[in-house]
Order: structure tokens, then sequence, then C-alpha cells
């Protein structure tokens, strides 16, 4: 059976009802599937129905969040951009 935990949800700071939302998943897809990391986007106020998701495997994670992070701090540099998020205080 398939376990959705508590979704994080990471308001767009720059468009009214668009947000990412981030959710464990067991079992996604049915008895013995491995769990993974479901990342969904919305345009239109619906983080529980996102327009797309991806799943990412629970051991690509750590690989997909220093790409992420090193592709913010190259953007960083490139823009200028604030380091911090006011979505996501501390990203």
């Amino acid at each position: 059976m398939t376990q959705q935990h508590n979704t994080i949800v990471f308001p767009y700071t720059d468009r009214s009802n668009a947000s990412i939302s981030v959710k464990v998943i067991d079992q996604p897809y049915g008895p013995e599937s491995p769990t993974v990391l479901s990342i969904g986007s919305t345009l239109k106020g619906k983080p529980d129905d996102p327009s797309w998701v991806v799943h990412v495997p629970m051991d690509l994670i750590p690989s997909v969040a220093q790409a992420m992070m090193d592709a913010h701090e190259m953007e960083v540099k490139r823009t200028h951009l604030s380091a911090t998020s006011t979505a996501a205080p501390g990203f």
C-alpha cells in the first residue's frame, strides 16, 4: 500500500498560486517498490495535485541536492541573488 508522508510546500515568491511540494512516498509503484522523494510543481494553487511530478530515489537525494546547491551558488555569483530565500529560509 502506498503511504505518503507530510507534504512540505514552498510558495513561489514571484507568482501567486504557484508552489513546489516535497514529500516522501513509500511503495509508490506497488508492494516492494522503493521509497522515493516526490517533488511536484503547480501554477494552479493545488500543491496536493501538482501539474508535474518527479520521483527521486532515496539513494540519489544527496547527489541531486548537491547539484541543486551548486546551481544555486552559481546563480548567486552570476546575478547577486540573495543567498537565502524568503520562501524557504535557510535554503
